[in-house]
């Protein structure tokens, strides 16, 4: 190849590769890997337990057996639009149960567990 003046020149060739730019899905995944490491910092902390986790899903526990036992009172004396809101209650608090359930590993995680499950039952007893 040559220039106007006839004097030969290689074709010049980028060495550079391109770079992706980021998307706002990479700075989405950064700033989670950011939070996840917080959260692991905090449990390595407190002993291998996350701050709020067992009292979480005791609450959950909590709310979901005092749904369930709304709910059969709801059955026995057929009232159709509590039935359907309880219903629906507890289908959105058993996903998150579910969720929590699955990271509760310790036993203090287990004991919030059933004392909550207990306490919500007996509360929504004595309540209805």
């Amino acid at each position: 190849m040559s220039d106007s003046r006839g004097i030969k020149r290689e074709p010049h060739r980028y060495t550079r590769r391109a770079v992706r730019a980021r998307t706002a899905g990479d700075v989405r995944h950064r700033r989670q890997t950011r939070v996840n490491r917080r959260i692991a910092a905090a449990a390595e902390s407190s002993g291998g337990v996350a701050p709020r986790r067992p009292l979480r899903l005791g609450l959950l526990v909590f709310v979901q057996y005092a749904l369930l036992a709304v709910d059969m009172r709801f059955v026995a004396s057929a009232h159709y639009v509590g039935i359907a809101v309880a219903n629906l209650c507890i289908a959105t608090t058993t996903w998150y149960l579910t969720k929590e359930i699955v990271t509760a590993r310790t036993f203090t995680d287990r004991v919030c567990f059933a004392a909550g499950g207990t306490a919500g039952a007996l509360l929504a007893v004595y309540v209805t």
